[in-house]
C-alpha cells in the first residue's frame, strides 16, 4: 500500500489542510475544499485524482494546530472510515484509503460513534 506523508505544520487554518490534502492526491482543479467533496472523490470517485488507491495518508506535526485544524483532521479520518465501511456495504468491495493521525495524542484507528458517547 502506498503512503502518503503529509505534514501538516504549516496548517494554520482549515483551508490550508484541505489545500495540503487535495495537493497530495492530485486533486483536480474545481475540487471542493469539504468532507463531503474529499470523500467524493477518495471513495466514491465523484471527481478522479491523480493518486488512485490503494494508500494510507499520514498525518505529521498536528501537535501544535490550532484546535478547529487539530479537529477538522480528526474529522476527516473518522469520516473517512466511515465512508470506506459504507462503500464496502453497498458495492460488495473496498476502497483502500485511509489517514492516519501520528501522533500519540489519537487513537491509531477511528472511533466509533458509540466510543464517543454519540450512540446507544
Amino acid at each position: 500500500m502506498r503512503i502518503i506523508e503529509l505534514d501538516a505544520k504549516n496548517c494554520k487554518t482549515q483551508l490550508e489542510f484541505f489545500n495540503a490534502i487535495l495537493l497530495a492526491l492530485g486533486a483536480p482543479k474545481g475540487h471542493g475544499h469539504s468532507i463531503d467533496a474529499l470523500i467524493d472523490s477518495t471513495i466514491w470517485k465523484g471527481m478522479k485524482n491523480k493518486v488512485e488507491p490503494p494508500y494510507t495518508i499520514q498525518i505529521h506535526n498536528v501537535e501544535t494546530l490550532p484546535k478547529d485544524v487539530r479537529d477538522i483532521i480528526e474529522l476527516v479520518r473518522d469520516v473517512l472510515s466511515k465512508a470506506r465501511e459504507d462503500f464496502r456495504i453497498r458495492e460488495g468491495r473496498d476502497v483502500e484509503v485511509a489517514l492516519e493521525i501520528m501522533s500519540p495524542d489519537y487513537p491509531s484507528v477511528p472511533m466509533t460513534t458509540k466510543q464517543k458517547g454519540l450512540g446507544s
